[in-house]
């Protein structure tokens, strides 16, 4: 199952579950009887936010002053549903959440009726992150049989041509749908206060039949990861069989023309590259101007699963990186590298080296070599990466203590100081947080997404 629709499904249920979504309810009466496909209740505990203005910590003020546009102080629950729709099926207001007091007679049942099957569920998870006595706790439920059916209308194109792209089908078709297929509900519960914001989403199999091999791999490579950077995401890849993805990208008209060229190469686009794949990477952002030409510094590693195969490919990916207009230009460094580049973009610079089994990537040839010598400094012991949890297929983290000073240098930098961009202040309300992280852990019975958003100690209230 690919990461990035699992990342897509979290973002939908996160997005809708935030303060301002779950309580954004239009005015307009809704006339519609298709079914209920959502449902989110928000609960206000000791009159937290009433008073957003006497509230210390300006991330907290910012999401009290929202809520209370729509949410009256003096209301401590508010419930609120998704309902599919069909003429709004790939516009931005599909499943958008409407207060149960819009829905008809029957919606408002099974609403209701939604939400009460599954509250022993979202409590587990509510305890799992320890409310206190004042905050806004939050549940959403929704079963996945309708989705499923939801996905596959959407993933044939005839009643929805143009909502997902050609290249996504087999993703949606032999990934995000089997998932959905092999569980029975999905529960949310998310809690806000002045330690901050915290979430669970779980998709749950009460048959234990999300213990497939291909998808349900860990991380292996967590001590790898960096703490030298404003973003790091390390994230498992599916283990897919390359006979099928083959046979589905061959359904594109455009794969005949790459297959070809690579064969050209001298190289097979199945068993030279496909089946080759990584299972794993490591992908970090830094605002930073350190790349070459002003670019910000990006950096990518992943371990080849058969780097043997790779060595003995490399001349043939320098023939087809000239077919395709790119530069190859070997550089003498402390490692092996070789910088590449677009014959339209020539100013412009990826660096790529191997150290053991980890292809590397990186804007500049400084920041690259600084990254493969931590991996060099991790393997011997001499350093340590990132402690992150046993058993993950994702971890993401976004640190916000140099998030502004990171983004005012990019700002200013050559790349941006000629392009007329406005100023940007200081995203002040960054400061009062620490990192966000999101974490996804699979297990035969579920698929639970954790998501941390703390707020500083030095912020609380004393």
């Amino acid at each position: 199952m690919s990461m990035k629709y699992l990342r897509n499904l979290l973002s939908v249920v996160i997005s809708i579950l935030a303060l301002s979504s779950v309580c954004f309810a239009g005015n307009e009466a809704l006339d519609t009887d298709e079914s209920v496909i959502m449902v989110y209740q928000a609960e206000r505990k000791g009159s937290f936010l009433s008073e957003p203005g006497n509230v210390p910590i300006e991330f907290l003020r910012r999401v009290g002053r929202a809520l209370n546009k729509t949410w009256p102080i003096d209301l401590a629950n508010i419930s609120a549903a998704s309902i599919f729709e069909y003429n709004k099926v790939g516009k931005p207001d599909f499943l958008k959440p409407r207060k149960l007091a819009e829905l008809n007679k029957e919606q408002k049942k099974t609403a209701n009726e939604l939400l009460g099957r599954y509250s022993s569920d979202a409590e587990e998870l509510l305890q799992e992150i320890k409310p206190g006595e004042k905050c806004i706790l939050m549940r959403a439920a929704a079963e996945t049989e309708p989705l499923v059916e939801i996905f596959k209308e959407i993933s044939d194109g005839k009643k929805f041509p143009g909502v997902i792209k050609q290249d996504q089908v087999y993703k949606v078709k032999n990934q995000l749908i089997p998932l959905l297929e092999s569980s029975d509900y999905i529960i949310c519960a998310a809690v806000l206060s002045e330690d901050g914001f915290e979430a669970r989403l779980r998709i749950k199999s009460l048959d234990g039949k999300l213990a497939n091999p291909a998808i349900n791999h860990s991380l292996t490579i967590g001590k790898m990861i960096n703490p030298d950077s404003l973003m790091a995401f390390a994230q498992t890849h599916p283990i897919e069989n390359p006979a099928e993805v083959m046979a589905e990208l061959m359904q594109m008209p455009q794969t005949e023309s790459i297959k070809n060229m690579i064969a050209s190469a001298g190289m097979d686009m199945e068993k030279d590259l496909i089946a080759n794949g990584a299972r794993e990477s490591i992908l970090y952002f830094n605002f930073e101007p350190t790349g070459e030409g002003g670019i910000p510094d990006v950096r990518f590693i992943a371990p080849i699963p058969d780097v043997k195969k790779l060595k003995s490919n490399l001349e043939n990916l320098k023939q087809l990186c000239m077919q395709l207009g790119i530069f190859v230009k070997p550089i003498e460094q402390k490692f092996p590298l070789v910088r590449l580049s677009y014959f339209m973009f020539p100013q412009y610079g990826v660096y790529a080296g191997l150290i053991d089994e980890f292809l590397a990537l990186a804007t500049s040839d400084e920041n690259l070599v600084k990254e493969m010598e931590f991996i060099k400094a991790v393997k011997s012991g001499k350093a340590e990466g990132e402690k992150i949890d046993d058993n993950l297929q994702r971890y993401w983290r976004v640190s916000f203590e140099d998030f502004n000073l990171q983004l005012q240098k990019f700002l200013q930098s050559p790349l941006m100081v000629s392009k007329g961009v406005p100023p940007i202040t200081n995203l002040t309300m960054l400061d009062d947080l620490n990192d966000l992280k999101i974490l996804t852990r699979l297990q035969p019975s579920s698929l639970d997404f954790s998501v941390f958003l703390p707020v500083k100690e030095s912020k609380k209230t004393k």
